[in-house]
């Protein structure tokens, strides 16, 4: 019996990214799905901090998860975006609220700089002697300095 072969998983950051670019290309909101819209992109986030935190956002709720996050160093510059987004979908799902065009376009925003600004720094590689190899993205602005 032949073994089919697993898909391997993309990382967080990666799947996030492609995940938030379907979202968009959908125009839920849009098209009046204001509700499909915040839930698929609470959804993607709530995924995305799991996968990069380790922390059960699928399963919490957003006061939940804004609390959990505070002890999270890498993300503690951008948590004031995720509660925002947090909030307004929390309106748009149980309180039927019709958010603007333009609160919608900001949540999006929001949640792909959340995700840019809490992407983990590339780990360096070894060279063979033992040592960390510099990113190439090092060398670059090492030699515009």
């Amino acid at each position: 019996m032949p073994l089919i072969p697993q898909k391997k998983e993309l990382p967080p950051f990666e799947e996030a990214m492609q995940r938030l670019d379907g979202l968009k290309e959908r125009k839920l909101w849009q098209s009046g799905h204001e509700k499909v819209y915040y839930t698929e992109l609470t959804d993607i986030l709530r995924r995305y901090i799991s996968r990069r935190f380790g922390v059960n956002a699928e399963e919490m709720t957003s006061g939940e998860i804004i609390s959990a996050l505070r002890k999270e160093e890498a993300s503690r510059e951008v948590n004031d975006k995720l509660t925002s987004i947090l909030e307004l979908a929390d309106f748009v799902k149980f309180a039927k609220m019709r958010p603007l065009s333009d609160e919608n376009e900001t949540a999006f925003q929001r949640a792909v700089q959340y995700v840019e600004g809490t992407k983990p720094a590339p780990e360096p590689e070894e060279t063979p002697d033992g040592g960390d190899k510099v990113p190439e993205e090092e060398k670059k602005e090492d030699k515009k300095v």
